[in-house]
């Protein structure tokens, strides 16, 4: 069903209006009052005849040079209507804001042109505002519920769904149990039409029958984030999960059930844009979501999953040297790092992303306050994170704002908007992405290299590996690695990284004097990263790509940074050798 004109006036009071016969002074009077700019006149049989604007006031009063107490609203300051702004209520509302993008008022009549009402810009801005908002609303009671679900079963977020899960999730999507009663009551309706008569049915065999032909359908759940909100309702009341929380809401069940059944309603009559929800409805979802959250903290609290308070430490690496000299994995995470810092023209979350990124392995969670945020963006949140659950989701697609923290390996697993504080935890499966690619990629490369590949001792799960040393003769100048950035790139990159800036500096230019030469050397426009706020430089090439591609755009990416590396590492050993000796 579209939106019409009538969701917008409905609850709007009778318009303001002027009589042809009235002082145009009375006219002023009212739009002073009322923060007008115009206002309608309309006969005594309520029939729309014009308008009256500030405009057309102000050149009355120029051309006649009278005062506005003389002059009448008809003729002195009434201008003819423009059929563009007048609209009949069962009309579409779209159709209307393309009026209103060439002015700031329209108004509404009915099939004897009587005015029945004013829409303005703030009216359709106010109303889709408020729509909003009620969707935000029915996304926080759904988030907030996902959260206490999974608080029950200590399912992390980010992860594979735990077998406990999958069968309480496939026991309320079409429970197996109602569908083999659905089956049986079929063979034996089918019996009855064929026979005509009421046969007894062998219920052990039947469902052995019902096994044997939906058992690769019944095999696999739906995944747990792609369930409905009535489905995430459904195990929200299962005994696991209920007798998690139940003491905590101190309400009972048919009551807490009511009122998610009402949310439900509410939110399909948002969804399939049936009529605008009433007064009583907005409550119901606000009420709903307060009294969720107000208890989240609680049910943290009684999950098995701890939260940990935020660790300030120096990231520090377990990596330990693999040659006489090398720049140590520490240095190279710092690299990596600080000097990725948030440009202008990125997110101000780019700061709390990179905090995230700088964690160091084993450290899986970090709590922060909202205001622990803001120093750290320089910045305020948006209102909606302080009051609404649904906007820390992590959906890349309705929420971008959760890229941020996505796209460096990271999950929001708990929100406190009363508390005013986030958990994120780290995404195992993409820490565990990292160590099969770049081991994989390690491997590769120790088969095709024709330089001495001298690759860390063990994986653990960085978006970083560090790779060889470079000149390998002699005493190193920086070393060579791959790295994931946080846009969804892959990099090849000589860090030069003595302990000597001037130094760094002076092989930086001297390499960068042979920019072209090198670059037509190797096919591939290079990045030249002299970074002169730090001790360090970087030359790097890249390539896109995220830990998240599918197999087979990973293994191209693979064979990408193989034989990138080989060509790189050999036209930069050979000029950092002929700059240092």
């Amino acid at each position: 069903m579209p939106f019409t004109v009538q969701d917008l006036i409905k609850d709007k009071q009778k318009p303001v209006i002027v009589d042809p016969d009235d002082l145009a002074q009375r006219a002023v009077e009212l739009m002073i009052e009322h923060d007008f700019s115009q206002i309608p006149v309309v006969d005594r049989q309520e029939k729309l005849l014009g308008i009256v604007t500030s405009d057309v006031v102000l050149r009355a009063v120029k051309n006649l040079n009278v005062p506005l107490k003389e002059l009448k609203v008809y003729p002195h300051a009434m201008s003819k209507l423009n059929k563009k702004i007048l609209f009949r209520a069962d009309e579409d509302l779209f159709a209307l804001l393309d009026s209103l993008k060439d002015t700031n008022a329209v108004l509404i009549v009915d099939g004897e042109d009587k005015l029945t009402g004013i829409v303005t810009s703030y009216d359709t801005t106010e109303y889709f505002r408020r729509r909003a908002e009620d969707i935000m609303l029915v996304e926080d009671i759904e988030s907030t519920l996902k959260d206490y679900v999974r608080a029950a079963f200590n399912q992390p977020v980010g992860e594979d769904d735990q077998q406990e899960l999958k069968d309480a999730i496939k026991e309320i999507t079409g429970s197996t149990r109602e569908n083999i009663g659905r089956f049986e009551n079929g063979i034996i309706h089918y019996i009855e039409l064929q026979s005509g008569s009421k046969h007894e049915l062998n219920k052990a065999d039947a469902e052995t029958a019902f096994t044997k032909v939906f058992k690769d359908k019944d095999s696999e759940p739906k995944p747990f984030d792609k369930l409905t909100l009535y489905e995430y309702t459904k195990l929200f009341f299962i005994t696991k999960s209920w007798s998690c929380y139940s003491s905590i809401l101190a309400i009972e069940k048919k009551v807490m059930n009511e009122l998610l059944e009402a949310v439900r309603i509410t939110r399909n009559s948002l969804a399939h844009f049936r009529d605008e929800i009433t007064p009583m409805q907005r409550e119901q979802l606000r009420y709903c979501s307060q009294l969720l959250a107000s208890c989240q903290s609680a049910i943290s609290e009684v999950s098995q999953t701890d939260i940990n308070d935020p660790v300030e430490e120096e990231i520090v690496s377990n990596e330990p040297p693999n040659d006489d000299y090398s720049l140590s994995a520490s240095d190279q995470q710092e690299i990596v790092s600080k000097d990725e810092e948030p440009t202008p023209k990125e997110s101000r979350l780019a700061a709390l992303a990179l905090r995230l990124q700088q964690q160091q392995v084993g450290h899986d969670k970090l709590s922060l306050t909202f205001k622990e945020i803001e120093n750290m963006i320089s910045g305020g949140l948006p209102t909606a994170a302080r009051q609404h659950r649904s906007w820390w989701a992590n959906d890349s697609v309705s929420h971008p704002q959760s890229q941020q923290w996505l796209n460096v390996g990271w999950c929001v697993s708990t929100v406190d908007v009363i508390e005013e504080k986030v958990t994120f935890t780290r995404i195992k499966k993409q820490q565990q992405a990292y160590i099969l690619f770049f081991s994989a990629l390690i491997a590769e490369l120790e088969k095709s290299a024709t330089f001495k590949v001298k690759p860390p001792l063990s994986q653990d799960g960085r978006h970083f590996v560090s790779v060889g040393v470079i000149p390998e003769e002699g005493q190193p100048a920086g070393n060579l690695a791959f790295a994931f950035t946080r846009y969804k790139q892959l990099r090849i990159e000589l860090y030069i990284g003595k302990s000597d800036q001037t130094e760094n500096k002076r092989i930086f230019d001297a390499l960068e004097k042979c920019k072209n030469e090198i670059e037509d050397e190797l096919g591939e426009q290079l990045y030249w990263e002299r970074i002169d706020h730090r001790q360090e430089s970087r030359i790097a090439l890249y390539h896109e790509g995220a830990i998240t591609d599918s197999e087979k755009d990973l293994m191209n990416l693979r064979n990408w940074a193989v034989n990138a590396m080989i060509r790189f590492q050999n036209v930069m050993n050979r000029k950092v050798k002929e700059i240092l000796y």
